[in-house]
């Protein structure tokens, strides 16, 4: 509890821990489900990766969901997706320099993908965002009802196809599920591929 609420602290100026509640017994998940309250939508970074230090907050920065707020007759809520590193960083040129891997380190990394599917095949990862009203125009790729899906990942769903599990579970992998956005659909994992959505509600 104490993390849950020292987290609000990393989430934007002004948020505040709510309550946080069990999931059901009788559901295929386990867990809980945490509430936080904030004042300013614009002041608020959402990230996927929960944020519960300053070093934390500091490394996922780029990698936090961001909100712009126009209220009115008809309010605009405007969803700044994360930042992609751009080409030619140095972890890119790192990767080029490394590029050929012996057949000891293409051994390893198979053992870390069958790892990876035995922890991620019973996961179901989402991303939602309700807004208070009907949404009257939105250019989002994924809307349900007053919500905007920014993604939706049942990981049973790909983690035979060794192409699309490799792309998802790649770092920095936001503008390559951007690209493949169409492929992912069609195995049901649905994924916004727009820097930048605008829901207009009232």
């Amino acid at each position: 509890m104490d993390e849950l609420t020292a987290a609000a602290e990393y989430m934007g100026d002004g948020v505040t821990f709510d309550k946080v509640e069990p999931i059901p017994e009788d559901s295929p998940y386990a867990g809980y489900k945490a509430y936080y309250e904030f004042e300013d939508i614009s002041k608020v970074r959402a990230n996927a990766t929960p944020v519960t230090s300053p070093e934390a907050a500091k490394d996922n920065e780029a990698d936090s969901i961001r909100f712009e707020f126009t209220p009115g007759k008809t309010s605009i809520l405007t969803i700044l997706m994360p930042n992609d590193k751009p080409e030619g960083t140095e972890d890119s040129a790192a990767a080029e320099e490394n590029g050929e891997a012996n057949e000891s380190g293409k051994a390893d990394d198979e053992g870390m993908k069958d790892q990876l599917k035995q922890i991620y095949k019973d996961m179901h990862y989402w991303i939602r965002i309700s807004v208070g009203g009907d949404i009257t125009d939105t250019n989002a790729r994924h809307v349900d009802n007053s919500t905007i899906v920014i993604l939706d990942m049942t990981f049973d769903k790909i983690v035979d196809n060794d192409e699309l599990f490799a792309k998802i579970t790649a770092d920095g992998s936001n503008k390559e599920m951007e690209q493949f956005a169409e492929e992912l659909s069609d195995v049901g994992v649905l994924v916004e591929d727009k820097d930048v959505v605008s829901v207009k509600f009232k």
